[in-house]
């Protein structure tokens, strides 16, 4: 059964805190930025490119063959490290592979949240209060 992310999670009773001193803060959306891009460029740029390479290469003796060996070159990482990580964004393994959610944006800000929790994790967060900062900031207990 699919969990639908909370809508109104902002208004609830979920604890609050300070960031204390021995806390790394949240990133900024340029460091978060830099980051997702490496992200990417691991788990989707650089087997493209041996993709490419692959599928120009191969001695499979088909262009149909070459395709589909350069796609799965390209898919594999992907859907191993979205799944591996689906749940600590939020996402099931399905919403990870099918839907348009930049799971990939999520995973650069982790340990900190910024996205709707799933009912069941509204138990286990806390919110974080980060000076100078106006927008939510939530973390695993």
């Amino acid at each position: 059964m699919k969990q639908e992310p909370l809508s109104g999670f902002w208004s609830k009773d979920i604890p609050r805190r300070s960031l204390r001193p021995d806390e790394r803060p949240p990133r900024s959306r340029l460091a978060r930025r830099i980051r997702a891009t490496a992200i990417w460029l691991a788990i989707i740029g650089v087997p493209f490119v041996v993709g490419l390479a692959v599928g120009r290469t191969s001695a499979t003796g088909d262009d149909l063959t070459s395709l589909v060996l350069a796609i799965l070159i390209v898919a594999t990482p992907y859907a191993v490290v979205g799944i591996a990580f689906g749940e600590r964004v939020s996402l099931s393994w399905r919403e990870v592979l099918f839907s348009r959610v930049n799971w990939i944006w999520r995973l650069a800000y982790l340990p900190y949240r910024d996205w709707p929790p799933l009912p069941a994790e509204v138990g286990r967060l806390e919110r974080i209060d980060v000076k100078g900062d106006p927008l939510p900031v939530f973390r695993l207990k």
